[in-house]
């Protein structure tokens, strides 16, 4: 997000190479701009842009497959580098489908959780093993980016339950 690399160059004390503005971030020294528009709500934003080289879409399993038919072209660059971050929720969703089960040629797909991350909090370590208990289903889509499975959709699934065994009950 925008918030983020703001976040960022203020914290590396990096405001004398980076011009920061309401809609975009440019980077003084390369000329490099940065823009920031959410896409899923209105893909024209980014329609027929030209001289694109990098695209980053943050949680994308949201994007719907016309979304995609729009963005995609957009970035045509012959060096272009286009990175997708998603964690899909479901087999079907565009995004998982197109760049998972049957990615296009020159895709590098690349499946990651809390686990590979050096720089995962403990705190998130604690709710993640919390949620493998409580809530194995969830734990698997949350935490371990598994899509969930039909039968895990349905209305009865397991639950836990809590029996009150002391005396005065």
């Amino acid at each position: 997000s925008k918030a983020e690399l703001e976040n960022r160059i203020k914290y590396y004390q990096l405001e004398d190479i980076f011009k920061i503005t309401d809609t975009y971030v440019e980077c003084k020294k390369t000329g490099s701009v940065y823009t920031f528009m959410g896409v899923n709500n209105n893909p024209n934003n980014i329609k027929s842009r030209s001289n694109v080289s990098f695209a980053f879409l943050e949680e994308s399993e949201t994007i719907k497959a016309d979304s995609l038919d729009i963005i995609l072209p957009t970035i045509r660059r012959e060096d272009s580098i286009f990175i997708i971050n998603f964690n899909p929720r479901l087999a079907t969703d565009p995004v998982y489908q197109q760049f998972a089960v049957s990615p296009p040629p020159r895709t590098r797909y690349s499946h990651t959780t809390y686990m590979d991350n050096v720089f995962c909090p403990n705190v998130l370590i604690e709710q993640a093993e919390d949620c493998k208990i409580t809530d194995p289903t969830k734990y698997k889509w949350v935490w371990k980016g598994e899509v969930i499975t039909s039968s895990e959709l349905s209305i009865v699934k397991r639950m836990r339950h809590i029996y009150n065994t002391s005396e005065d009950y």
